[in-house]
C-alpha cells in the first residue's frame, strides 16, 4: 500500500513539475517574441515568465485545487446543504418555500416580462 502512495505520490510531482516548466517556458517565449518588439520592454527569464504565470492565473481567478475552484466547491456545499434541507421538509414547507422565492425573484424579471396564473413565460411586451 504504501508503494502505491509513493508512486502516486512521485507521478504527481512529476506532473507538477512538467506544467511548471512547460508554462513558465510559454510564457517566457511568447513575451520574448512579442513585448519586445511591440513596446520595447526588455526579454524576460525563466523565473520572471514564472512569476508573470502565477501573477496572472491570482488575477484570473485564482488556482484549483484537485480541478475544482474554491468557488465551485462553496457553490457544491450550498446545494448539497439546500438538497440536505429540502429533504427534510415537508411537502407544505416545500410549497410555502417555493411561494416564497417567487415572490423573491418576481421583482428582478426584466421589465415588460410578466407571467400568467399559471406560471407559463409569456413575450415580452414591446414599446
Amino acid at each position: 500500500m504504501e508503494n502505491f502512495w509513493l508512486k502516486k505520490g512521485l507521478k504527481m510531482a512529476a506532473l507538477v513539475a512538467l506544467y511548471i516548466v512547460f508554462f513558465g517556458t510559454f510564457v517566457m517565449a511568447l513575451w520574448n517574441w512579442l513585448m519586445p518588439e511591440l513596446f520595447n520592454l526588455p526579454m524576460i527569464s525563466f523565473s520572471q515568465a514564472l512569476g508573470l504565470f502565477v501573477l496572472g492565473r491570482i488575477l484570473t481567478g485564482g488556482f484549483k485545487i484537485m480541478g475544482m475552484s474554491t468557488e465551485s466547491k462553496e457553490h457544491w456545499e450550498q446545494k448539497k446543504h439546500m438538497y440536505e434541507k429540502w429533504q427534510g421538509m415537508t411537502p407544505d414547507e416545500r410549497e410555502r418555500w417555493r411561494d416564497e422565492w417567487r415572490e423573491k425573484c418576481r421583482s428582478r424579471r426584466p421589465i415588460g416580462f410578466h407571467k400568467k396564473d399559471n406560471d407559463t413565460p409569456q413575450k415580452p411586451d414591446m414599446i
